[in-house]
């Protein structure tokens, strides 16, 4: 019998965790700030909300909300956001960039303008190109998390991952629309992650075998950024 699958919330708690413990180290230490979370998953509200963050949650329109102690904002955030220019000291992204089945390019612009100058831009997305997915394609499996755009799932489908990013991908496009990239840090953030002195061994000899056959760039660069998760913190310049 198939064990059951872990909640979602269970299973990613790790992830969150890290994540907002790093953000946290990102932010002003002046506080309260003005928050927009694009994509806002509301059992995030508390914790954003205890790091000092004054929480506007963007959910698409027609979600079912609950009463919160924070303001939820109903948009679709392809398409604009409905806020006057420099509105907001941050704007986080938690698993949201790889579903954006536009171009990413209009939601990272309209963060800048929404973005007071100095403001923070604050992003979380899977990196294609972890150990995790390197072992995962040995194994002749899709790398990404969730199925990818018309795979498996519909346009829209909330579990459709339209394009996963690496890091040095990820940094070029934030920087293209006007931030100055503070941080971009990739790190292990599920139990499943690959771990262990047999994965070590495995890894050191695929490196090996690499630089044997003169790969020497290639058999170094499989040990760096190949953190499960991406965390990116950028400033919108002046």
């Amino acid at each position: 019998m198939t064990a059951p699958l872990q909640p979602y919330h269970e299973w990613h708690e790790t992830r969150v965790a890290k994540s907002l413990a790093h953000l946290d180290g990102m932010l002003p230490k002046t506080r309260p700030l003005q928050c927009l979370d694009l994509g806002h998953d509301p059992k995030m509200g508390p914790r954003l909300m205890a790091l000092g963050l004054e929480l506007t949650a963007n959910v698409y329109p027609g979600t079912p909300v609950p009463a919160a102690a924070w303001t939820f904002a109903p948009f679709d955030l392809e398409k604009g956001f409905p806020f006057e220019e420099q509105r907001f000291d941050v704007v986080t992204a938690f698993e949201v960039i790889e579903h954006v089945v536009s171009t990413p390019k209009a939601l990272l612009r309209e963060s800048a303008r929404v973005l007071k100058p100095g403001g923070l831009l604050y992003l979380t997305t899977p990196n294609v190109c972890a150990w995790a997915k390197v072992r995962r394609m040995f194994s002749q499996v899709h790398p990404y998390d969730a199925g990818a755009y018309a795979l498996d799932f519909g346009q829209r489908h909330p579990m459709c991952h339209v394009y996963e990013y690496d890091p040095w991908t990820l940094r070029q496009l934030v920087a293209a629309e006007g931030f100055e990239v503070v941080e971009c840090a990739t790190v292990d953030t599920f139990a499943s992650d690959p771990r262990g002195p047999r994965d070590m061994a495995l890894r050191g000899l695929v490196s090996a075998s690499l630089a044997v056959t003169g790969h020497l760039k290639d058999a170094a660069q499989l040990w760096r950024r190949r953190g499960h998760s991406i965390f990116l913190a950028a400033r919108r310049r002046r």
